[in-house]
């Protein structure tokens, strides 16, 4: 649908619009970042319809003239969470016509009455607090997208009348509990349930009775201690929550004083785990199990963090898991069926010599000339990005798989997405949905039986270390944001044992969201003493070292919530790792020398949303320009090169931070695994140098008295300004958040120099200002500075100068 005026406009809907014309120009070397972009705003909770204008054009080919067949410069459209995940695959919005010299509008309307079922459902998915984007797209060199406009506006309406609103924070706690007979509302959920003993490992287990498939869903609620012989007496389910406002009616059986079974009432929950309850009960046994949703209080933070320390006991415990991924369709069940017949391909004709097996053959349907040309949609449910099933399957002692009417194993789910990482190893305009990265961390495929026919799975042992853990999860989604380090503790080799566990990060729902990453943060530091965690700030939304969030900076990112500028933080994605300066292990830097942390310090503050750090002031940013690329390209690779010199440095520091040339695909693939590799010199110096005159003439324009292409300041004109410079002369690399006057300073236990801003001196409750003695900061983020990326600040210390004085830093 194109046409904007055919569709009425309901009066009853709200608005949101966006619009930019600013003339840019993508390639395919640009980064992924959005040209324009709306937040639905808080009132709209169902999207009706969506209206998407953009004013571009494509030159420099004459083959296809004016038509869209073969056109690789294209729109996608994109629903980002707040954690800044895409809340579903991306859409193809519109392809840019061929050799069409002046730019053409085109609008496409998105209608929630679109016949097109997986439109309306991309409609159906977007949340409010969300993000849509419109991301200009290119592929193949000499390929470009030049923008010139676009709009967004989005029409919506508030919660529809049956649907009563909850939060994400309230975790079913307010959902309508009614007395059987005359419906008396209780004044809480928590009514229902009777205190669980932590010291006796108390649990609550929930029996599913036999009713026909047309009977109302009926369970009953027991209580049972994991110290007696538990195991094998109940199963384990674990599914994702969904949407909260859509809600469904059980009956349930429960005594808040005994906990025997003897009071019934009607009991709300989400309609996702209805389905699943639905599906997993039997015309004739009872089936027991454990329901996070309905065997915890969720109203009871104490109950609350004593469970979720017991999850690991409690899954372990159980004879199975039963995965919910939730309801199928005619095409994920095509995919299982697909997926099954190969698997037999591979069990009857399994053989130790696979050189000679026809791989495209033996993976028909789904394999096309080497390469998965499909995608495995199953693994496009949301459960695969929740993280708390991690723990749930890792502690299973047998895993089924259940997809609406469908079952498999979970060793074929573990072999499809393996398909899908090899499939995309090759650059491809596609979005196809992997898994994220840690469930191939923590599980391995293996082959058992008779000539190792038989497809199973094992557990790998914890050796990551607690930081790596959780920079991977951030590929992950959880309701409460604290999960995204409570559910991920036991994985890693220094917490994988709750009970012993530190207490500053034991898991606590009593600490707000912005104490637990700041606690995790110190506690790490001291545990590690090192500062390598700092440079995972990067990692986060808005402080990126490539500006990628619309959102992007200090009044965005820093005050929200509560949060401290210089803590670890739940959203952003993995992949930015390998844009960092002192995320790497080893880090190829040593700023402070061999100085080592002082762990006393880090305790200073009073007020626990404080850092206190010891370090050295070098210098102030002065200036901050864009970086001379091509111009350091040129002197680089001069024959006369000295390999040593300062500008290599720089270039090779620049190269690894923005990959210019995407040889790791950091900033514009949609990629979670790390398969790809690090980045290294290209073997191939004429793919190099085609590859940077593509991008230089992406961005310069043509001026006939100098005879060729000219680009403003001999940099890559879709890269912000990062090159600065001091009062002394010094040079350096800074992210987008910095600006004039920022400090920079090497702080002890730190592989990196940082961007530190003073903050203004504040009143205090009695009207006095702060002491000059307590001046705070902010924390910018990692800086190059060059001359001081291997202990010059500290040897200098060291040989009786004064220049760069150690003193304390309080950031805030």
């Amino acid at each position: 649908m194109s046409a904007e005026d055919d569709l009425p406009i309901d009066p009853s809907w709200t608005s949101a619009q966006n619009k930019r014309d600013e003339l840019i120009t993508v390639s395919q070397l640009c980064p992924d970042r959005p040209y324009v972009w709306l937040r639905v705003p808080s009132e709209i909770h169902i999207t009706r319809r969506i209206v998407f204008k953009t004013l571009s054009r494509f030159s420099d080919e004459e083959q296809h003239h004016g038509t869209y067949e073969s056109s690789y410069s294209w729109f996608d459209a994109l629903i980002t969470t707040p954690s800044g995940h895409d809340r579903v695959p991306r859409r193809l919005l519109q392809h840019n016509k061929h050799a069409v010299s002046k730019p053409h509008l085109h609008v496409n309307v998105w209608d929630f009455e679109s016949p097109d079922e997986a439109l309306r459902e991309w409609l159906q998915a977007i949340q409010a607090g969300d993000t849509v984007q419109i991301i200009p797209k290119a592929r193949h060199g000499a390929w470009l997208n030049r923008v010139s406009e676009a709009e967004i506006v989005l029409y919506g309406t508030g919660l529809q009348s049956d649907h009563r609103e909850v939060s994400a924070s309230s975790d079913f706690t307010s959902l309508e509990i009614h007395q059987s007979g005359d419906h008396a509302k209780y004044p809480s959920r928590s009514s229902i349930y009777k205190t669980l003993q932590a010291w006796r490992n108390d649990v609550r287990l929930v029996t599913i009775q036999p009713t026909t498939p047309e009977s109302l869903v009926s369970c009953s609620l027991s209580y049972a201690s994991l110290n007696d012989d538990l195991y094998g007496q109940y199963e384990c389910l674990s599914y994702c929550w969904g949407d909260l406002k859509d809600t469904k009616q059980i009956r349930l059986l429960y005594d808040a004083t005994t906990g025997n079974s003897s009071t019934e009432c009607m009991l709300a929950v989400a309609s996702n785990l209805y389905a699943a309850l639905v599906r997993l009960r039997s015309d004739r046994h009872p089936r027991t199990m454990w329901i996070d949703a309905l065997c915890i209080n969720q109203g009871d933070l104490q109950e609350r963090t004593e469970q979720v320390s017991m999850m690991r006991d409690i899954y372990a415990h159980a004879s199975g898991v039963v995965v919910w991924l939730g309801r199928s369709n005619d095409s994920i069940r095509q995919t299982i069926q697909d997926a099954n017949r190969i698997m037999r391909r591979y069990h009857d004709g399994f053989r130790d010599d696979t050189t000679s097996v026809d791989i495209t053959k033996m993976h028909a349907p789904l394999l096309d000339q080497g390469f998965y040309h499909v995608d495995a949609e199953i693994i496009s449910y949301d459960w695969f990005r929740r993280v708390w099933v991690l723990q749930e399957v890792f502690n299973a002692t047998n895993i089924t798989v259940m997809c609406g009417d469908t079952m498999l194993s979970w060793a074929m789910i573990l072999r499809i997405n393996e398909c899908l990482n090899r499939s995309m190893l090759v650059p491809q305009p596609l979005t196809k949905r992997v898994m994220p990265n840690l469930f191939a961390q923590l599980f391995a495929l293996d082959r058992s039986g008779k000539k190792g026919k038989e497809l199973t799975y094992s557990t790998r042992s914890q050796e990551l270390d607690i930081l790596d853990v959780l920079i991977r999860g951030l590929d992950l989604d959880a309701t409460d944001p604290r999960d995204k380090v409570f559910a991920l503790l036991s994985f890693a080799k220094e917490t994988s044992d709750l009970r012993q566990i530190d207490p500053n990060i034991r898991p606590d729902y009593r600490k707000s969201t912005a104490k637990v990453f700041a606690d995790l943060t110190r506690w790490w530091i001291s545990t590690n003493k090192s500062l390598r965690v700092l440079s995972a700030i990067h990692l986060s939304l808005g402080r990126t070292w490539q500006r990628l969030s619309p959102f992007q900076g200090a009044s965005d990112t820093l005050k929200q919530n509560g949060r401290t500028s210089w803590s670890f933080w739940h959203d952003g994605k993995s992949i930015w790792t390998r844009g960092t300066l002192g995320l790497a292990s080893p880090c190829p830097y040593s700023a402070s020398g061999a100085h080592e942390l002082d762990c006393n310090a880090l305790w200073q503050a009073t007020d626990p949303m404080v850092l206190c750090l010891y370090g050295r002031s070098v210098s102030k940013i002065y200036q901050i320009d864009p970086f001379p690329y091509y111009s350091i390209v040129r002197h680089i690779e001069t024959p006369d090169h000295d390999a040593n010199c300062t500008c290599q440095e720089i270039y090779d520091a620049y190269v690894a931070l923005f990959d210019p040339l995407s040889w790791k695909g950091t900033w514009n693939s949609t990629l979670q695994q790390n398969d790809l590799q690090q980045y290294q010199r290209a073997d191939n110096e004429r793919e190099t140098a085609s590859k940077r005159s593509e991008h230089f003439i992406a961005h310069a324009h043509f001026d006939p008295r100098a005879g060729g292409y000219v680009a403003r300041d001999l940099a890559i004109g879709c890269h912000d300004p990062c090159f600065f410079r001091t009062p002394e002369g010094y040079r350096g690399l800074c992210p987008p958040m910095a600006q004039q006057d920022d400090i920079v300073v090497v702080l002890e236990g730190g592989q990196v120099p940082y961007l530190l801003r003073p903050q203004p001196q504040t009143e205090t409750g009695n009207g006095s200002t702060v002491a000059a003695s307590s001046q705070q900061y902010m924390f910018i983020g990692e800086c190059f500075l060059q001359g001081f990326m291997h202990g010059r600040a500290v040897d200098e210390q060291k040989d009786g100068h004064d220049s760069f004085p150690r003193q304390l830093f309080e950031l805030v």
